[in-house]
């Protein structure tokens, strides 16, 4: 069963990626356990990556990553 808000996907490490501005506008700055990611689709969220604009020490454009390896149900999903 494919959730109807999901991409379906045959490769099981793909990332999944909700559909449409109006999904992803739901999903920002909710906590995890807020979405029931494991309830409605019987997945776990295993990892949330993160990514931030910095400005280097020469005075560049960049981004920060940071992943969060063990997210708890209080972490919140948020752009970027």
């Amino acid at each position: 069963m494919v959730a109807p808000d999901m991409p379906r996907t045959d490769n099981p490490f793909q990332r999944a990626q909700p559909r449409g501005d109006e999904t992803a506008a739901r999903t920002w700055s909710q906590e995890a356990g807020e979405l029931g990611i494991r309830r409605r689709y019987k997945v776990n969220i295993i990892a949330i990556k993160k990514r931030t604009p910095v400005i280097t020490e020469q005075g560049e454009s960049s981004f920060q990553e940071r992943t969060n390896d063990v997210p708890g149900p209080d972490d919140r999903i948020e752009p970027g």
